[in-house]
């Protein structure tokens, strides 16, 4: 892959070396790290939204997972698992953010 060259970017954006965009605080956004253990179940059925994970994932068979990684490097049952999966995490969102 080639490195961009350097470029002028928007007030408020940050580029890494590759030159990806990534976004970063400023008066009118606020960035929040989600990173670290989710709630993580493999719907191996597809059946997750007729069963409601998406108003929430049942206790039964829910696993923490670190997130941002891969649950095939986690899990070794879903080494060659391909199908959906669902993540759950309870986020507190500042004053105002809504």
């Amino acid at each position: 892959r080639a490195r961009l060259p350097p470029r002028s970017l928007p007030r408020g954006h940050m580029a890494d070396t590759w030159g990806t965009l990534r976004p970063s605080d400023s008066a009118h956004r606020r960035c929040t790290q989600l990173d670290g253990l989710w709630a993580f179940i493999a719907d191996h059925k597809d059946d997750g939204h007729a069963s409601g994970f998406c108003s929430g994932l049942p206790e039964s068979g829910r696993t923490p997972i670190a997130v941002p990684a891969s649950w095939n490097e986690q899990l070794p049952e879903l080494d060659s698992f391909l199908g959906p999966a669902w993540y759950e995490r309870t986020v507190w969102a500042p004053l105002g953010l809504t």
